[in-house]
């Protein structure tokens, strides 16, 4: 499957544009915001699909940040 996106780099922007179109996952939203657990266990860097579940949580802390950003500008 990752030799087709690499051939295939439209497709892996289509993936990327439809995944940010997704709702955030409430649970895992609330357990960085309210940073209930070590860094460690809450972006799961010991599993083995730990680069996307990192990636996915770093979107949801700067959607966060930038949002209290904003409120600060107002």
């Amino acid at each position: 499957m990752r030799v087709l996106f690499i051939n295939f780099p439209l497709a892996v922007n289509a993936v990327w544009d439809l995944l940010v179109r997704l709702p955030i996952n409430e649970k895992i939203k609330n357990s960085l915001y309210e940073v209930s657990d070590t860094w460690e266990n809450l972006l799961e860097v010991k599993s083995s699909h730990h680069l996307h579940r990192l990636l996915y949580c770093l979107q949801i802390i700067e959607d966060f940040l930038l949002n209290k950003e904003d409120e600060r500008l107002k």
